[in-house]
């Protein structure tokens, strides 16, 4: 039912109908203030807890559900799922169809705030905002410096597991699934997807002590796990990973495009141009695990059929798995991690993210074009080395509606 691609590509929307704020909480309560700052009305707030029905906030009647549903018969709505968890906002999804809304716009605080900056610059809104929030734009500058002080603090607490399980690979390759059904059984296993310093902009400081930790993982008999996945579906997940950051005020203080057409300019010039630290998760091997490590894995055979393929070199061990086989491959793991009640407990990363309705309303609508298709699926040896040509016509069949 939400599709927030028609709220950022139509702020008339937000100004043209009422909106209803569903969820009185800490959200809410940002999305309210957020949407005043803008110079944008909210006529309702709703909740599920009927103890709040009748109230007022900031002058604004809290709405039960039965009167939520009488408004919408007779006004042109727009309504706001303002809540943190992911979980509740699909149980509010549950309740507006079961009571039978009419009204066709309903987006998440996600889908109003990109609404907001792709369109910042529309007259209609308030000025002290477009000021304020251009402003944050300054603030990319340190996502840097940000990433740094992330990377040292996963280092500090990995350097206490010296000699245990390193899951290491690109994101967004299901990783978390392995993280999560490792946890449950208590293995604990350091969980990064950079090591080698060189390739990013940070400060000498960080450089020297993820040059420190590289060099005493050498030393050690590490084992290592990693993951490969369908391109285009990564390159795609891993976009919307951008926009959950400060990544989100580059693109819309910036773009004339619409939302689809900058996941591809994106997808092009970070994945298949390989711009900053950025890159397709076939380079990733070389940035990283060969960099690191010296293992270069397209130098070993893989089982395609299989999906796995298990690489000792000197004191390192490497499990290397495609993601679409990681269901069967449950015992191979088991065995790897010396773990023999080891059980593959899927973890969906994708739906506990704010941005999950945006990210399948692009699934449905994105086009990729051609030379993207074309720079993966036609003559890489590199996606050759893991993906028969049946596997990939039959990824190729699934996207028929998405290529362009």
């Amino acid at each position: 039912m939400i599709n927030e691609l028609k709220i950022i590509e139509n702020i008339d929307i937000l100004f043209n109908r009422k909106i209803v704020i569903y969820g009185i909480g800490d959200r809410g309560k940002e999305t309210l203030k957020m949407l005043k700052k803008a110079g944008i009305s909210v006529e309702y707030l709703c909740d599920s807890n009927c103890s709040f029905w009748g109230k007022y906030i900031d002058g604004i009647e809290v709405l039960s559900i039965p009167k939520l549903k009488l408004i919408d018969l007779n006004e042109n709505l727009l309504i706001v799922i303002a809540i943190e968890k992911i979980q509740h906002i699909d149980q509010v999804i549950d309740t507006i169809i079961r009571i039978g809304l009419k009204t066709e716009y309903i987006a998440t605080y996600m889908g109003v705030k990109a609404s907001l900056y792709k369109n910042m610059y529309d007259l209609r809104i308030n000025n002290n905002y477009r000021i304020i929030e251009t402003q944050k734009q300054k603030l990319i500058d340190a996502r840097y410096v940000a990433r740094g002080i992330e990377l040292v603090e996963i280092i500090l607490k990995a350097l206490d597991k010296i000699g245990e399980l390193l899951v290491y690979q690109p994101g967004k390759v299901g990783s978390s699934t392995i993280i999560y059904s490792l946890g449950l059984i208590g293995i604990p296993a350091v969980h990064i997807h950079y090591l080698y310093a060189k390739n990013y902009n940070l400060t000498y400081d960080i450089r020297s002590i993820m040059k420190s930790y590289r060099n005493m993982l050498k030393k050690t008999n590490a084992k290592i796990i990693t993951l490969v996945r369908e391109p285009l579906s990564r390159d795609i997940s891993a976009i919307f990973e951008k926009f959950s950051g400060h990544d989100l005020y580059t693109y819309y203080q910036s773009s004339t495009h619409s939302f689809t057409e900058h996941c591809i300019e994106l997808i092009r010039k970070y994945y298949i141009g390989g711009e900053c630290e950025m890159c397709n998760q076939y380079d990733w091997f070389d940035k990283e695990l060969k960099s690191v490590f010296d293992i270069d894995i397209f130098t070993y055979p893989f089982d395609r059929e299989k999906g796995y393929t298990i690489i000792k070199q000197n004191n390192i061990e490497v499990l290397v798995m495609k993601l679409e086989k990681l269901n069967t491959l449950e015992s191979v793991i088991a065995e790897f991690v010396e773990a023999p009640h080891f059980k593959l407990v899927n973890f969906n990363e994708q739906d506990s993210k704010p941005y999950k309705y945006l990210y399948k309303n692009v699934k449905n609508t994105i086009k990729i074009p051609k030379d993207i298709v074309n720079f993966y699926y036609k003559n890489n040896a590199r996606m050759d080395h893991f993906y028969s040509e049946e596997e990939k016509m039959s990824f190729l069949k699934k996207l028929e509606k998405n290529i362009n």
